[in-house]
């Protein structure tokens, strides 16, 4: 019962800190590990995403921000009780954000970040066929790149601090022994800034918030192996879409 608490209380943290870039891998909205198992995994995202910047400064008017972002991470799981399993997640992303404003666009080259986060899965409901469950998961870090002016070239550098934020639940489907089908509703947050460092070392900060937007998603679990499984999933919420997947076993 303490590591329960324990946990949960640092994802609230992570959860409620003001501020990374791009939709994760969420995998089935189920617990994953008995309890006291340990598990290990690899999750990747490719996402696009569109988010609004606003206006804060005497700089330019708010606009929109194109970010196709790539993240990576080692995943550490741990089965708190049978029906909820906990994890957090170490790893690199790379961003590469496009912005237009009245008079050019912006196109930014990102460089390799840290990121990091955790959350936890819970199963409400198993039968022989279907397992009803929830999940919510916080992600953090920080993207940086070079960015150029399409009209006279001036260069800028441009970091973007954000905190996201994934809760989903739904069911997993099992067609057979190996494979699996999941997916449902997600309600995603993100908070943070994104800064413009120009050549002359002009300094526009602009915030960034995207509260309450509504997406689905639909992936597959496939076991390869005994307890270890690969799952591919993809994600949409009509401002952003993601390919993403993972590799899990116990350990």
């Amino acid at each position: 019962m303490n590591r329960k608490i324990l946990f949960c209380g640092l994802v609230l943290v992570g959860l409620c800190s003001p501020a990374v870039l791009a939709l994760d891998t969420m995998g089935p909205p189920k617990a994953g590990l008995p309890m006291g198992e340990w598990g290990l995994g690899i999750d990747f995202s490719h996402s696009d995403m569109d988010l609004l910047r606003k206006t804060a400064n005497w700089s330019d008017a708010e606009n929109t921000i194109s970010v196709e972002a790539d993240k990576i991470y080692a995943n550490v799981g741990y089965g708190l009780s049978d029906n909820v399993t906990g994890f957090v997640r170490l790893g690199a992303g790379q961003a590469d954000s496009d912005r237009k404003t009245d008079w050019t666009k912006w196109g930014g080259d990102g460089d390799p970040g840290f990121v990091w986060g955790g959350g936890f899965k819970a199963t409400v409901i198993e039968n022989e066929k279907v397992t009803w469950g929830f999940l919510g998961q916080f992600s953090r870090g920080k993207y940086s790149g070079d960015a150029k002016s399409s009209v006279d070239g001036e260069k800028a550098e441009y970091d973007i601090k954000m905190t996201e934020m994934q809760i989903a639940a739904g069911p997993t489907y099992k067609l057979s022994d190996a494979i699996h089908i999941y997916g449902g509703p997600f309600v995603y947050f993100a908070d943070g800034e994104y800064k413009d460092t120009k050549d002359d070392g002009d300094k526009l900060y602009k915030p960034i918030e995207e509260k309450n937007v509504i997406g689905g998603y639909v992936g597959v679990l496939m076991n390869v192996k005994e307890k270890v499984d690969i799952n591919v999933e993809y994600q949409d919420t009509g401002k952003a879409w993601a390919i993403a997947g993972g590799l899990t076993f116990p350990f």
